[in-house]
């Protein structure tokens, strides 16, 4: 399926928005109380989609992302820690192919490394080293 450059630019805050981010707040406030560690990595964009993107809309959500890290202690992994993705890592504008699969779960994988038992960050190793 093909996504459309309108679809993407259709993408607009609003109440769903508040109402996402008073749900994953509070999800993420039981995970934390239960002492479940609570990773989030930023997904990437296809370049062109990435450009349709009104800037206030990463802004808000880096804002809600630092909130969730400071108040609640959960990891956030931002676009800038990732690799960097190409428009031949996408099948779209919004879903990666399998070389931006690859990417995006080595960058997964670093970010869950730190959370891992001791033994288990040993063997933990990325299937990508493309940084």
């Amino acid at each position: 399926m093909d996504l459309s450059i309108d679809f993407v630019a259709e993408i607009t805050p609003g109440e769903h928005a508040e109402l996402k981010r008073a749900f994953i707040t509070r999800t993420v406030e039981l995970l934390r109380a239960a002492g479940v560690e609570v990773i989030v990595v930023e997904g990437p964009l296809h370049p062109d989609a990435a450009e349709l993107y009104d800037v206030r809309l990463r802004e808000d959500f880096l804002a809600f992302m630092q909130r969730l890290t400071h108040e609640h202690g959960v990891r956030f992994t931002p676009l800038e820690e990732l690799p960097h993705f190409e428009a031949k890592d996408f099948k779209d504008l919004l879903h990666v192919a399998p070389s931006g699969t690859l990417k995006l779960t080595g960058a997964i994988l670093r970010a869950l490394r730190p959370a891992l038992p001791p033994q288990a960050r040993n063997h933990s190793k990325s299937p990508t080293s493309t940084h």
